[in-house]
């Protein structure tokens, strides 16, 4: 129903400012950076905000990349976006027993 549609709407919602709609950041902070080739988010720091808007972000692994900001979210929003989605899914399964009964 339409509640459900409205949870869906925020989590998408909230998952868009965690890809990087709004995120702020300054040198030395822990992020998570897209990594495209395996599709993933992967543990990074920020080393420089560059005067075009990008990020200059050291991997976990010691190697270096610029990035625009939409490569970058804060560290642990995986666990949020997750913990979105099954909140999204559990409140589902409870409308639909309330309708079934």
């Amino acid at each position: 129903g339409i509640l459900f549609q409205e949870r869906t709407i925020a989590a998408q919602h909230s998952r868009a400012v965690a890809m990087g709609d709004a995120v702020e950041v300054a040198v030395g902070d822990a992020v998570e950076a897209y990594w495209p080739d395996d599709d993933t988010w992967l543990p990074a720091v920020i080393a420089a905000v560059n005067e075009d808007g990008s990020l200059s972000i050291t991997w976990e692994d010691g190697s270096a990349s610029d990035v625009t900001v939409d490569y970058v979210r804060p560290a642990g929003s995986a666990d949020a976006e997750e913990d979105a989605v099954e909140e999204v899914e559990d409140d589902a399964e409870e409308e639909v027993a309330v309708e079934e009964a």
